[in-house]
């Protein structure tokens, strides 16, 4: 930056009044001598002088600047100047409507008090069932409390709601009806000493993680031993609302960039050597805390440092709304189950096996069944990430399907990012490997849903088998799944690609037994049964197209005198292995009595 030296003559300022000033203080009207019109124009003033600049606002230093320099009448200065001295680099712009990230707000807390009136600590919501997280010295020997939030909402719970932890210094309490949205907790085991948090002391202040230091908790029956406490540093005003009394027991820690709960402040925690600024960390544990940290983990996200099960799920399901179905994911459309592939797909999941086929013709319903596999598992007891991708998302130099998966969670994590009005950085890690690797370890693997791969560009299809055994090496590293929805064709030539160990087989087709009946109506069943189809045994699952009777031509009956599953003339899909060889031919069918030529020949 550089300094400018005293105008004389020309130099002139706008006053409120509407009327300019000159450099000596005197106010002229707009159409005086001295104020001429800029329409072409000039009236040149001369600058000339050395100005001394100090530095501020960001420029350190000072700056000498020589020189003469014309100003015109428009407004425009044309000279040559001349500045010596340093300066300091310019800030960026100031963007002052630029959205705050969420865990720049205030989160929603919970006054705790007792039936007089007077505060306990404070506490915040951990869960969707109206889980109360809290120090142990909110409520150590209080009956009954009185809970209130920011909006006077109020509720009383007694002592048999509470579930003390005093060996933690903590207590969760059952609550119902707050209308708070829970915190996410921290999946990390330890906290690095230099992590910049908020607290909750009088007011929202920054604070910054020491160490972990052994402290001892003084409860109302014993003395209770703490090994790894966070000791905090903060300033004197918050040091005082730390204080035993002060209100701030029960407060959270939160990560100043990913807004997790570190952990739990404590005002009764004392060491050797001081009496404030402690808190508890949450860390994995027995008993209820550790069902709480993996309830809260399952369905309250969080992103960065502390990204969880949760998190992994947000994204994967912005995949599942994005390139699935409508409707299938958030219930609107209840689909019709076969039962057969059901039940495949679920052992399939239950299983150790990395790959499935799920064979159909165009239109018999195999995206529903994606779309049905991928609602059963974000909505069931044990929520389970899936990704949706598509045949027309992969790219010619793709070398796996992990980079399909990339893309699609790059656009994921930008709708997400507004969502929370962050930036897409802020969320952290979101690669395929990384998510893959930590659904692994929470025992809920990733499950990759390919649909179509048969509109896979022409390049790409030209290296299918480099493409599947990239896609196979990839799937053993991360411990992810993959299941493919595509025609028979597309699957006698990929799955083969696939090593034998990876691929799921389906079970050997069973016939369940036939009712009891009359002798005369057994005769009569076994002269009108219909012979049985040949099938391949490496498709031999129960809803397999070759454990089914012939495919019925348009507008005749079935087979078996029922009403086909699909549209007529198109089979149901079913779970397939690939064949080895290929596959048997059975003998054409007798033409139907109707009369009705059916001139293509099928496989059975």
């Amino acid at each position: 930056m550089a300094g400018r030296g005293p105008r004389t003559g020309g130099a002139r300022r706008a006053a409120a009044d509407g009327t300019r000033e000159t450099a000596d203080g005197i106010r002229r009207v707009r159409g005086d001598r001295a104020e001429p019109e800029t329409g072409g124009t000039t009236d040149t003033g001369y600058t000339t002088g050395t100005g001394h600049f100090t530095g501020t606002d960001g420029a350190t230093g000072t700056a000498d600047t020589t020189g003469t320099g014309y100003t015109t009448g428009t407004g425009y200065t044309t000279g040559t100047w001349h500045t010596t001295g340093t300066t300091a680099a310019p800030r960026p712009p100031h963007t002052p409507h630029a959205p705050r990230p969420p865990h720049d707000t205030s989160p929603p807390l919970v006054q705790i008090r007792d039936l007089a009136g007077r505060p306990r600590g404070v506490g915040f919501l951990v869960d969707h069932q109206g889980t109360l997280l809290t120090s142990h010295e909110a409520v150590d020997g209080l009956v009954r409390l009185v809970l209130q939030t920011a909006g006077d909402l109020t509720c009383v719970v007694g002592a048999d709601a509470v579930t003390p932890l005093p060996d933690l210094d903590l207590a969760l309490v059952r609550t119902e009806g707050l209308g708070l949205e829970p915190l996410p907790l921290t999946v990390r085991e330890r906290i690095e000493a230099g992590t910049y948090v908020r607290i909750p002391a009088g007011c929202w202040r920054e604070a910054r993680v020491l160490a972990a230091t052994e402290v001892t908790y003084t409860a109302t029956d014993r003395f209770h031993l703490l090994p790894d406490a966070l000791e905090l540093a903060i300033g004197t005003a918050g040091r005082d609302a730390l204080r035993l009394g002060g209100g701030a027991a029960g407060g959270p820690v939160l990560d100043a960039e990913t807004g997790a709960v570190l952990g739990v402040l404590g005002t009764a925690l004392h060491s050797d050597q001081r009496d404030t600024g402690f808190a508890v960390p949450l860390r994995p544990a027995d008993g209820p805390l550790a069902e709480l940290l993996a309830r809260n983990a399952a369905t309250v996200p969080a992103y960065g440092a502390d990204l969880n099960l949760a998190g992994i799920q947000q994204l994967t399901a912005t995949s599942v709304g994005q390139n699935g179905p409508h409707g299938f994911l958030a219930g609107a459309v209840e689909p019709v189950e076969r039962h057969g592939v059901v039940r495949e797909l679920a052992a399939f999941t239950a299983g150790d096996r990395t790959v499935l086929g799920l064979v159909g013709d165009s239109g018999s319903g195999c995206t529903t069944e994606l779309a049905a596999l991928a609602a059963c598992r974000a909505g069931g007891e044990r929520p389970a990430p899936t990704l949706w991708l598509r045949g027309a998302d992969l790219e010619d130099a793709d070398d796996s399907v992990a980079d399909a998966a990339r893309r699609t969670l790059e656009r994921a994590a930008r709708i997400v990012a507004a969502a929370r009005s962050v930036d897409t950085g802020d969320l952290g890690d979101l690669g395929p490997e990384h998510l893959a690797r930590l659904a692994a370890l929470a025992g809920r693997p990733l499950l990759l849903l390919l649909d179509g791969p048969e509109e896979m560009p022409p390049a790409l299809a030209h290296r299918l088998p480099e493409w599947t055994r990239g896609t196979a090496a990839w799937l053993r590293t991360t411990g992810a799944r993959l299941v493919v929805a595509c025609r028979e064709e597309y699957w006698e030539r990929a799955g083969a690609e696939f090593p034998a160990d990876l691929l799921y087989s389906p079970a050997p087709a069973t016939v369940p037994p036939a009712p009891a009946a009359s002798a005369g109506a057994a005769a009569t069943a076994e002269l009108t049964a219909p012979a049985p189809t040949p099938f391949h045994p490496a498709c031999a699952s129960p809803t397999s197209r070759r454990t089914r009777p012939a495919r019925p031509v348009p507008g005749t009956a079935s087979p078996t005198g029922s009403s086909p599953t699909a549209t007529p003339g198109i089979r149901s899909p079913s779970v397939c292995c690939p064949r080895s060889g290929p596959p048997p031919r059975t003998p054409r069918s007798p033409r139907p009595s109707t009369g009705t030529r059916c001139s293509r020949r099928t496989w059975t």
